[in-house]
């Protein structure tokens, strides 16, 4: 995604950045996270996709399964909702 802008060791950065995502349809979101990158919605159809997409694509990281947060250096699990 290019150069993060946010700081993923201190949890009001991570907050601030994600408030760029705020009161968007679910179409508005893929449009900005899809800015940078082509994006194949195939792999990520189903329960938790849409989160997975948010964690590549808005704020840079793999996914994964780990039961670690998502950004263990300010102790913040990301969380998508509707």
């Amino acid at each position: 995604m290019g150069k993060t802008r946010y700081d993923s060791k201190d949890a009001t950065s991570i907050f601030a950045f994600s408030k760029g995502l705020l009161h968007k349809s679910l179409a508005e979101a893929i449009k900005i996270i899809a800015q940078t990158e082509e994006i194949s919605m195939t792999e990520y159809k189903g329960k938790g996709g849409f989160g997975q997409l948010v964690e590549k694509f808005y704020f840079g990281y793999e996914p994964n399964s780990s039961p670690e947060p998502d950004f263990p250096e300010a102790g913040v699990e990301l969380k998508t909702t509707p």
